[in-house]
C-alpha cells in the first residue's frame, strides 16, 4: 500500500509525505492514510524560522516512510527516507541539498492524534525526529546561501538531540553516539564540528559562487564549485568516510557528473580525481563524466 499527500499551505517547505506498509498485517491502512496528510500539514504548515520565504524559494521535501514491523497498536518501526532540495538562480533545476535514508525510525501513533511539538518540550519521538530534519533542512539551506549562514537551525537541531530524555534515546534509536556513526546524532556532530567548517564554507561557495551563476556565466560557476570540491576533499582527507561528506556526495553526485561532463578534459579529470577520493565506492558512475 502507498499513499501520498502534500501541503498546500507552505511556510518554509512544500513537503509531500508517502508511507507504504508491504509487511503489515494487523494494523488498519487507514491509520498511515491519517498520518501522512498530519506529517503534510505538520511540516508545512508550521513557521520553523523567522525568514519570509516567497513560494519560489520554499524548500521541496519528500518523505518517504515503509514501516516494517507492528510492535504494538500504536507503536511501529521502519525507516524513514528524506530529501530535500532548493532552486537554483536563474534556472528551472533544483539542487539537492540532503538526501538520507534514516534507519532508526520507531514512532507511536495514533488514528486522528495532533502532532505536537515544541523547542522547549518534548512530546512524542516522531515529531521530534520531524523538527530534526527540518531544522537541519533549513540549516544546509541557509549555508548554501551565506557562509556558515545556517548555524542557527543547526543549533536548533543539536537542542533536540541534547535534551530528548533518557528513556526516549534509551527506547528510540538514532540519537546516541554508539554502535553506528551513521545516525542523527553523528550528522549534527559533524556539522557543528569545527572541523568541519571549511566544508560549510564550501558548501556556500558551491552553491551561491557555482550553481546559482552557471547561468550568468558558465565558466565562473564551474571555477567556483571545482575549487568547492577541493575543500571539501581536503576535509575528507583529515576525517575519511564521515556520514556529512557522505550525504553530500549522495545528494550531488549526479549533478556533479552532469555540470562537469561537457567541460575540458583536464578539468573533469581534475574533479573526477577529487570526487572519487570521497565517493570512492562510486567511481564507476563518475566515470561516466570523462566521456565526451
Amino acid at each position: 500500500m502507498a499513499i501520498a499527500a502534500s501541503g498546500l499551505l507552505a511556510q518554509e517547505f512544500n513537503t509531500k509525505v508517502t508511507i507504504s506498509t508491504p509487511k503489515l498485517q494487523k494494523a488498519d491502512p487507514k491509520i498511515f492514510k491519517t498520518l501522512q496528510g498530519a506529517i503534510a500539514d505538520f511540516m508545512n504548515s508550521r513557521k520553523w524560522s523567522d525568514q519570509e520565504y516567497r513560494p519560489e524559494e520554499r524548500i521541496d521535501m519528500n518523505i518517504s516512510i515503509m514501516v516494517d514491523q507492528e510492535l504494538s497498536d500504536t507503536k511501529f518501526t521502519g525507516q524513514l527516507i528524506i530529501q530535500t532540495s532548493r532552486p537554483v538562480y536563474n534556472s528551472t533545476y533544483s539542487t539537492v541539498m540532503l538526501e538520507n535514508v534514516d534507519k532508526d525510525f520507531t514512532f507511536d501513533y495514533r488514528e486522528f492524534e495532533a502532532l505536537e511539538y515544541s523547542d522547549n518540550a518534548y512530546f512524542a519521538n516522531l515529531t521530534s525526529m520531524l523538527a530534526f530534519y527540518a531544522y537541519v533542512s533549513l540549516g544546509l539551506d541557509g549555508d548554501s546561501f551565506s557562509e556558515l549562514g545556517g548555524e542557527t537551525y543547526f543549533q536548533k537541531a543539536n537542542s533536540i538531540v541534547q535534551s530528548l530524555p533518557q528513556t526516549v534515546t534509551d527506547n528510540y534509536g538514532g540519537w546516541k553516539p554508539f554502535g553506528t556513526q551513521r545516525n542523527r546524532f553523528w550528522l549534527i556532530e559533524n556539522i557543528l564540528s569545527v572541523r568541519f567548517q571549511p566544508m560549510r564554507r564550501a558548501l556556500y561557495a558551491y552553491h551561491l559562487g557555482g550553481l546559482d551563476q552557471l547561468y550568468a556565466n558558465p565558466a565562473q560557476g564551474q571555477l567556483a564549485m571545482k575549487t568547492a570540491l577541493e575543500d571539501i576533499k581536503a576535509v575528507n582527507q583529515s576525517y575519511p568516510g564521515t556520514m556529512f561528506i557522505q550525504l553530500f556526495c549522495n545528494a550531488k553526485r549526479q549533478e556533479i557528473i552532469n555540470v562537469f561532463q561537457p567541460t575540458d578534459i583536464k578539468v573533469k579529470q581534475a574533479v573526477f580525481d577529487n570526487v572519487i577520493k570521497m565517493d570512492g565506492t562510486n567511481t564507476e558512475k563518475y566515470r561516466v563524466m570523462l566521456k565526451s
